[in-house]
């Protein structure tokens, strides 16, 4: 039995190694290591990040191809690789987009307006338009925001959902992938966030992971959760960043997102697949 053979037989396993690496190669142990070997080169701020965001983007490119092909995939068409890792269209082209798209305006709905009713949106939401600097990200924010919506997505909701379907039901799968993909926020640890902080992010990410495996099956595609997350950090600046210094203010932001955003997402999106896709998570 060959080592493809191997991992294929043992998928909690085959599993266990996907997100080893994935916390590596595309979490913040990732971005910290590099972060600091580029400083250690004399590259600091804006310069430092974009340069980082290149290096991370190759590693994590790599990363996924090598997990894709060692662990448990034997030679074949293009065609046969894109179905594998859903990256298709899925049931409808309508669904695959719409989802993706309905769901960040739900995210973008309920976070703006808890915000404004908490009274601490912020004073400029066009942030993401300025000039880029060594305290913001300006314009290039959304092109940062490139690598978590890409390969985090390729990674749980593409490998790590697409290896543990082969074991478990539906249902299982998603709430597995989504308490895995809260676990890898903890590796914000690594950039020296407060533990308060990356225990709330890991928690909101666990809920958001249930939203987002609920939409891959439904529409048996990763696009959808792709666009999502790629919106939800995009605009993370505007939708996310609470102009208050105030930690209970704060919380209760964070709590409306966790337990709003996915309930409304997941309803959503079973109405949109009501009659596009068969329901798969029984």
């Amino acid at each position: 039995m060959n080592l493809r053979d191997w991992f294929e037989h043992h998928p909690r396993w085959s599993a266990t190694i996907i997100f080893a690496i994935l916390t590596l190669t595309v979490g913040n142990i990732y971005v910290r290591a590099s972060n600091n070997f580029l400083t250690s080169q004399g590259l600091y701020g804006i310069e430092n990040a974009i340069v980082s965001f290149a290096i991370r983007f190759v590693v994590s490119s790599l990363a996924l191809a090598l997990l894709y092909y060692l662990l448990y995939q034997q030679p074949r068409s293009i065609g046969e690789y894109q179905q594998e890792l859903l990256a298709v269209r899925g049931y409808s082209w309508r669904n695959t987009i719409g989802c993706g798209l309905v769901s960040f305006m739900i995210f973008a709905i309920i976070s703006a307006s808890t915000l404004m009713i908490l009274g601490i949106f912020t004073n400029d939401p066009f942030v993401f338009l300025k000039q880029p600097s060594d305290t913001r990200a300006g314009w290039l924010w959304p092109l940062f925001a490139i690598n978590p919506g890409l390969f985090e997505e390729m990674g749980f909701r593409g490998l790590l959902l697409t290896n543990l379907r082969r074991t478990y039901s539906e249902k299982t799968v998603i709430r597995l992938t989504a308490v895995l993909f809260g676990l890898f926020h903890f590796t914000g640890l690594a950039n020296g966030q407060p533990m308060a902080g990356v225990i709330l992010t890991a928690i909101m990410a666990t809920t958001f992971g249930l939203s987002w495996g609920y939409m891959t099956t439904r529409t048996n595609s990763v696009i959808p959760s792709m666009i999502v997350h790629y919106l939800v950090n995009a605009f993370a600046e505007v939708l996310q960043q609470a102009n208050t210094t105030k930690d209970e203010l704060i919380l209760l932001h964070v709590l409306s997102m966790t337990i709003l955003y996915p309930i409304f997402s997941i309803l959503a999106i079973r109405l949109m697949t009501r009659s596009g896709a068969p329901n798969r998570t029984s």
